[in-house]
């Protein structure tokens, strides 16, 4: 009777351990399921603010601060814009004929303005038209080429009409993969110093010290860093917002994209010739066919046939 009573205990505790290996199993099931649903949860906060983080304010300031930098370099002592048979650009390089005729025809105070406007438009031409990634590729022979590549492929799904919010979260995913990929942080802005810097070096003074020469370069390197960050802020929102140049002659559809900043008179030059000084901030809508929001018009310089 004891062997059968012990033996119907030793029953009892095998099916309780049962029982309770089945429970644990479970509520490790119930723990697992909870840790993925964290997981999703937190990435979907981390996406949330990763769209937030952009503010429009941030994104203005930014454009405003770009606009302001520019105008100082315009200004530096360490060009001489006044001098007779200046060019606006060394032999062999050329930018709009009408502009560089208007150049050899301006003042020094209009010159300044032109040459706020030609730093922009390269700015524009370099970094603002261009479908931009943080993504250092020169880190790995096998990444070579891949960010260009990367922006190739995002203008093909737009041309193709992949939808626009489809094209956002392609591009808001390829710049987090970069980032855990640990490729980003990509060093801009040499090359693009030393092209603009060499363009205008004819304009310095020839009594010019090393030393404000290389305050000029530092400046154009900062200028050339503050556009491409400006570029990824913008880029990395989900909202569309987009520098735009507004190319001269205006088109009629863009006119209230623009506000006349100055005008300027010069013999020869013919009536309502105009040119952009700082382009527009945009932010396209997310619904077709909506109009874009104008953040900041474009400043442009209307000229007049002076007497």
């Amino acid at each position: 009777m004891a062997d059968q009573s012990i033996e119907r205990q030793e029953e009892s505790f095998k099916q309780r351990q049962a029982e309770l290996c089945i429970t644990i199993r479970q509520h490790e099931d119930e723990i697992r399921a909870l840790r993925a649903k964290e997981r999703s949860l937190r990435d979907f906060v981390l996406d949330s603010n990763s769209d937030e983080v952009v503010s429009g304010d941030d994104i203005l300031c930014r454009f405003a601060g770009l606009r302001q930098k520019i105008q100082r370099i315009s200004f530096s002592k360490t060009y001489r814009l006044g001098r007779k048979m200046l060019p606006l650009l060394p032999k062999g390089d050329s930018f709009d004929p009408s502009l560089e005729e208007l150049w050899a025809k301006s003042r020094r105070s209009s010159r300044r303005l032109i040459l706020r406007s030609v730093i922009f438009q390269f700015l524009h031409d370099s970094i603002f038209s261009h479908e931009t990634f943080d993504f250092d590729d020169s880190r790995l022979e096998s990444t070579r080429g891949l960010a260009d590549a990367l922006g190739r492929f995002e203008r093909t799904m737009v041309d193709q009409g992949v939808p626009q919010d489809a094209v956002v979260d392609w591009r808001l995913s390829t710049f987090k993969c970069i980032e855990r990929a640990r490729l980003g942080g990509k060093v801009f802005g040499g090359e693009l110093r030393t092209d603009i810097y060499r363009r205008f070096s004819h304009f310095i003074a020839t009594d010019a010290s090393q030393q404000e020469r290389m305050k000029l370069a530092d400046g154009y390197q900062e200028l050339c860093k503050e556009a491409w960050d400006l570029q990824l802020l913008m880029r990395r929102s989900r909202e569309p917002y987009q520098c735009r140049s507004i190319r001269r002659p205006s088109a009629e559809g863009l006119k209230s994209w623009e506000e006349v900043f100055e005008e300027i008179s010069a013999e020869g030059t013919g009536d309502g010739m105009t040119f952009t000084l700082f382009g527009a901030l945009i932010k396209e809508s997310r619904i077709p066919g909506e109009e874009p929001k104008i953040l900041e018009r474009a400043q442009v310089i209307a000229t007049a046939t002076g007497k």
